[in-house]
């Protein structure tokens, strides 16, 4: 019989769904954890992409009669044509006089994205505009060939995919506070003029971002995919094995979470500012989400005045902050981040960092810098070369950016994407197999986990009814740590010197005046207690955030419960890396 077999609880996080983390074992279902957290949040998938939530703001996507959420002015709409993705779920677009569209009116502010297939019918062209404050948002296509013709001057971006048979999807990013959405068959770029003509159209969508993403349909309510609130996060970093990601509750503060828009204006406040003779160019290369979302950057004469600029993020005197963010090198043999004060312009005391191929930057890697904030103020995060602290980083050339975030925390969390103001994940909450006690050895047991965590979290416990039960916890010291409490006060409480913020591997096997803890294949210790939980042990929780510790950072790899007492032999073999 296998130490697996033994088990009553096996835990290797393989599969979710919104609200729920499945085990192994037992197959009953009864070892199912449950699970919230109410907003959105990201993951590294396996493809080694950030992972966002996916979104169509748009009612009725491909739904274009007019019945409910489009409105056609001097125009009529047909369906049941065929589409670029085989089917009859296309639509003609057919104009009645001059001016003749169709548009969906709505709300939604910040980087948006809008996008449409189009096919020319008795039109060549066609104009797609995102209407809103400012200058107009706007692009014509010539569908004969998807070039592109008349943009707006407002637009960050314009893309045209050229889909095959004839079919392009075509879409426009904009910064704006934007009301509407508009299809207009045109005679020629810059005119809409003919009372006649018509294109064919398909698969609206409008989402945050900086890029189209995959289609998705909707009815009569907005649709949200990915991961969502209440949706549990399986994740890849560094390994081709799922973790299930917990993290406390974190803000980005940055308004802006992607080098983009870009402005010259120096006097605005949190948004991206290019300097002197440097450049910008957003949406250039593909990005840590697996879509050209990568903003690229170059130096052309390194002095001191030329870089990028993020200007301003609030912060607050002695708090400590984590800013963040992927960058690629290119033709730059490295790169300079450089954090100051925002109004006297001096230096944050260690707060810069300097990536360079050898330290892995010739590839997507993310940076973090923790520092302590000076006064109450507003900081600048510079990007480039600079050298107020005596970092020199000659950054001539180019590099990449992508997915930036400034946090209050001693550590950086997941990315949150913000696309015009900044962004709370809540917390990842709820994490249990509740009222399950046949699951638990009461007299005798063994609890184990692999993973990482950062200080201060409990990271797996078998709770009692009333207040108290066992522990593996990280302390203070980011230490493993092992405790056991219960009606007459603390039975064991054990700190190690393992390094609980690397992969480690633990177990607490009890047992009345037989207590082992192990750790990475060596025993920490053995002790002779008195060990009786007094009140049934009910209840298995992950990052619970009770007895001494928090709800921090945890990614669970495994978790398994035995209802005896392993011997030191099996734990020893179970516990080593």
């Amino acid at each position: 019989m296998s130490i697996y077999d033994k088990s009553s609880l096996v835990l290797i996080p393989s599969g979710t769904k919104t609200g729920k983390v499945y085990s192994q074992k037992p197959v009953s279902g009864d070892g199912d954890f449950t699970f919230t957290r109410s907003s959105a949040a990201t993951r590294v998938n396996a493809d080694g992409n950030i992972e966002k939530e996916t979104q169509n703001l748009l009612l009725q996507s491909n739904q274009f009669d007019v019945s409910a959420n489009w409105v056609n002015t001097f125009s009529s709409e047909t369906s049941g044509h065929s589409g670029y993705d085989g089917s009859s779920d296309a639509w003609l677009l057919t104009k009645t006089d001059a001016g003749g569209r169709i548009h969906q009116n709505f709300t939604a502010s910040g980087v948006l994205t809008y996008s449409v297939y189009l096919k020319a019918n008795a039109s060549d062209y066609a104009l797609i505009q995102l209407n809103g404050s400012g200058a107009d948002k706007y692009m014509y296509v010539d569908l004969t060939d998807g070039s592109k013709g008349s943009i707006g001057g407002g637009n960050i971006d314009e893309n045209i995919v050229d889909v095959g048979g004839g079919w392009y999807r075509c879409s426009i990013t904009a910064n704006t506070d934007a009301t509407r959405v508009r299809i207009y068959p045109a005679n020629s770029t810059g005119d809409v003029s003919a009372t006649s003509g018509s294109i064919y159209i398909q698969d609206a969508q409008l989402e945050y971002g900086l890029v189209a993403r995959d289609v998705i349909t909707t009815t009569t309510t907005a649709v949200e995919g990915g991961i969502t609130d209440n949706v549990p996060r399986l994740d890849y970093t560094d390994s081709s094995c799922p973790a299930l990601l917990l993290e406390p509750q974190r803000t980005n503060l940055m308004h802006y979470s992607a080098p983009a828009p870009l402005t010259t204006t120096t006097s605005v406040t949190d948004k991206w500012v290019i300097y002197s003779a440097t450049t910008g160019v957003v949406n250039d290369a593909i990005g840590v989400d697996g879509y050209k979302t990568a903003t690229k950057y170059t130096n052309a004469s390194n002095t001191v005045n030329d870089y990028m600029l993020y200007r301003f993020l609030n912060v607050t005197s002695g708090q400590t902050y984590t800013c963040s963010g992927y960058l690629k090198l290119g033709t730059a043999t490295n790169a300079c981040i450089v954090l100051n004060n925002g109004s006297a312009w001096n230096a944050i005391p260690n707060a810069n960092f300097v990536a360079t191929a050898a330290a892995g930057y010739d590839e997507w890697k993310r940076f973090e810098i923790t520092f302590t904030a000076p006064a109450t103020n507003k900081i600048n995060v510079h990007i480039g070369y600079h050298n107020e602290t005596g970092v020199d980083a000659q950054s001539l050339g180019n590099f990449y950016l992508d997915s930036f975030q400034c946090e209050a925390g001693s550590y950086a969390t997941s990315y949150i994407p913000t696309y015009g103001s900044s962004v709370t994940r809540v917390a990842d909450n709820n994490v249990r197999i509740g009222s399950q006690p046949d699951l638990i050895g009461q007299t005798e047991g063994t609890l184990f986990f692999e993973g990482t965590a950062e200080a201060g979290t409990e990271i797996i416990a078998l709770h009692r009814s009333t207040l108290g039960g066992i522990f593996i916890l990280s302390n203070s010291s980011s230490k493993v740590q092992f405790f056991a409490w219960y009606g007459n006060g603390v039975v064991i409480n054990y700190s190690s010197t393992i390094d609980s913020t690397s992969n480690f591997k633990a177990a607490f096997a009890y047992k009345d005046g037989d207590t082992a803890l192990y750790c990475n294949g060596q025993q920490i210790s053995l002790r002779t207690e008195a060990f009786d939980p007094q009140i049934t042990l009910q209840d298995v929780w992950l990052n619970q955030g009770g007895y001494a510790a928090s709800k921090n950072k945890l990614n669970a790899k495994q978790a398994l419960v035995f209802k005896t007492r392993l011997s030191n032999e099996e734990l020893a073999a179970l516990t080593t890396i």
